[in-house]
């Protein structure tokens, strides 16, 4: 089921859904096409800081970086509607592995993002850590195949035999997974791998449809992403359920 749309503009966003009423058993997921963005960036200005403004106005600014840097600004915009602030009020540290809010704020609310070309995805909870990936797939051919230092021997075997469409789509579902978790969990991406070379319980390699599966304390769920990305959410606990709300440019 695709995600429901809604304008991104505060007061329209703020009066259209309940999303901004997160409870703790609930994890929101907010998608975007960052480029849709650009050409309607003077209303958008208003959760950036200075030196991100000069920056997006800096002709040398790649496009790569223009989108990092609207990345930023929407996940303060994102919080501001939790957090019942205006968006340059939300001061977020960036330095660290974990972005983390400053100042007195409600630091209940545990948040995540994702860049991945022209998408962004964001993940917001309550008193539960959360990560997020979207990853857009690409041809994985033999060498990108041995020579990823995250997969287990097994799951290497397993690729290898499927056909290059099926084989792209589930390496990128298992590397969203996996990335997710790694988020979630605050540390260094893993191999997991096992003894005897099998596949990782919490994320099947013939599962290839949505799913859902736990490890341990930690539940990662597929996303319905756009066509041609793989993206996976990673949250603590099994007693949450997800919400996907899909931001399109204010007219």
């Amino acid at each position: 089921m695709k995600p429901p749309k809604c304008d991104l503009g505060y007061a329209r966003i703020r009066n259209a859904i309940s999303a901004v009423r997160l409870s703790s058993l609930d994890v929101h997921v907010w998608s975007v096409l960052l480029d849709d963005l650009f050409e309607r960036g003077s209303t958008f200005t208003g959760a950036l800081t200075a030196t991100e403004i000069a920056w997006m106005e800096r002709s040398v600014a790649s496009l790569e970086q223009q989108r990092q840097i609207m990345t930023r600004g929407l996940l303060r915009f994102i919080l501001s509607l939790y957090l019942e602030v205006v968006p340059a009020a939300v001061t977020i540290e960036f330095e660290t592995r974990r972005p983390q809010l400053l100042g007195d704020f409600d630091k209940s609310l545990r948040f995540n993002s994702s860049t991945s070309e022209s998408e962004a995805m964001f993940a917001v909870a309550r008193n539960r850590e959360v990560g997020i990936e979207l990853a857009l797939q690409r041809e994985v051919d033999e060498e990108m195949l041995y020579s990823s230092a995250q997969l287990t021997p097994g799951e290497r075997n397993l690729l290898a035999l499927m056909p290059p469409g099926n084989r792209s789509t589930a390496f990128y579902r298992l590397q969203a997974r996996r990335c997710a978790l790694a988020k979630a969990k605050n540390a260094e991406l893993a191999m997991a791998a096992t003894a005897g070379g099998g596949v990782t319980h919490w994320a099947p390699l013939s599962h290839l449809s949505f799913g859902r599966a736990t490890v341990g304390r930690w539940t990662v769920q597929d996303i319905d992403a756009p066509a041609g990305y793989a993206s996976a959410l990673a949250a603590e606990n099994d007693d949450w359920q997800m919400q996907h709300i899909r931001l399109v440019a204010a007219k």
